[in-house]
């Protein structure tokens, strides 16, 4: 599987991570919480659930971006950090968002559970997402709060659904 990622010069951050998953043109972009430890060649559990439903759902590519670009392995310390967010991450989103609504083959699926409330985060990206209102992104699920689940905390026979925004 190839596999691309783009971090920081620092390292601190994740903008980006992409795997390659065969030869089938549909794109899925996966708007997550924050990254954990995977890179450019090796995968932590979340990636490689991701990964999984991607590839179950016949989809060649995959392309992980988070509200939250600080690299953590336990989220809640993110509350604690001077700029979770990062300075580049904003740009990698809304460039990823762009890319989905101009193309008829990319999906956007969204997926950081009950933290991604976190400095209002969520309703940011959301109000991103619905700049672009020509299409609906899709979820696995929501939590009892109504917040897109996180995919490490559903079924692996989960299928995606529309995600409808009041």
């Amino acid at each position: 599987m190839r596999s691309d990622a783009s971090f920081s010069s620092c390292g601190i951050y994740r903008w980006r991570l992409t795997r390659f998953l065969n030869n089938s043109k549909k794109e899925l972009i996966f708007v997550g919480l924050n990254p954990s430890m995977a890179n450019s060649s090796e995968n932590d559990p979340t990636i490689r659930r991701i990964v999984g439903f991607a590839d179950l759902w016949g989809y060649g590519s995959l392309t992980v971006i988070n509200l939250f670009a600080k690299i953590s392995k336990k989220p809640k310390i993110l509350k604690y950090c001077h700029d979770p967010i990062g300075p580049r991450n904003d740009f990698e989103i809304n460039k990823n968002l762009r890319h989905w609504s101009n193309n008829h083959l990319c999906d956007l699926w969204i997926g950081w559970g009950v933290n991604g409330k976190l400095m209002n985060r969520n309703n940011q990206v959301l109000k991103k997402i619905r700049d672009y209102d020509s299409k609906t992104p899709y979820v696995i699920g929501l939590t009892k709060e109504g917040h897109p689940c996180h995919p490490l905390y559903i079924s692996k026979q989960s299928k995606l659904i529309h995600y409808y925004q009041n």
